[in-house]
């Protein structure tokens, strides 16, 4: 159960916020975002009134409590730790999807970390971070670079790297370069924040809800 010191660490949605404390991995760390996670406050999302829905408001709701707690856990200290973890190649990846080309975008949050402590401005990590947990529409997108960026889950739920070609695929690269030395071992760990299958439901024996299964085999085996 020892827990490993992580080369990469990707994090998108609500994951994006998790990340930063995974790859730092001390038990403070870990104990920190497990508690925040454990004890949500009220505040963390909050409704924007009874006309949420006008298309004044750049979305349903705001979230002044997780902004909150971003200033207050995620501070120039931490952010200078990141920096530091990440200065012997390790890296920290969030997505996020921009919203003016539909395109996602991966920050690397080290090397954001080392622009924030160089200008000692945390502001826009904390922008980034939120720009990948921010449901479009639900939640406000975030201005970066003169850009509008809102979860990193509308583009792609996991960072592996895209498609690759056989020769381009880490095995392959590694037996090129190293041919007499076996590849060393890689081992991945995926948090996956939903269900890997919907859960099983009891269909009434009458009712609208039967009449559509019954309906959609019947099609299935006129086919």
């Amino acid at each position: 159960m020892a827990r490993p010191q992580f080369d990469i660490v990707t994090g998108v949605s609500t994951g994006a916020l998790i990340a930063p404390f995974a790859f730092l991995g001390t038990d403070d760390a870990i104990e920190t975002i497990g508690q925040l996670y454990r004890h949500p406050k009220p505040d963390w999302v909050k409704q924007r009134g009874m006309l949420y829905f006008l298309p004044n408001n750049i979305s349903f709701a705001e979230v002044p409590g997780l902004e909150r707690e971003m200033r207050e856990r995620i501070d120039l200290p931490m952010i200078t730790r990141l920096a530091e973890a990440g200065q012997d190649g390790r890296l920290l990846v969030v997505n996020t999807t921009n919203i003016d080309n539909g395109d996602m975008r991966a920050w690397d949050v080290v090397a954001e970390a080392q622009r924030s402590v160089t200008k000692g401005d945390v502001d826009r990590v904390h922008r980034i971070l939120l720009a990948s947990s921010g449901i479009p529409g639900a939640f406000p997108f975030r201005e970066i670079d003169g850009e509008m960026y809102v979860d990193g889950g509308v583009t792609g739920n996991i960072l592996y790297g895209g498609r690759l070609s056989e020769k381009e695929t880490p095995a392959a690269v590694w037996a090129t370069r190293y041919p007499d030395i076996p590849m060393p071992a890689t081992r991945y760990w995926v948090i996956f924040n939903n269900q890997f299958l919907p859960p099983p439901q009891v269909t009434a024996p009458d009712g609208w809800p039967w009449c559509r299964a019954a309906l959609r085999w019947e099609r299935g085996h006129r086919r």
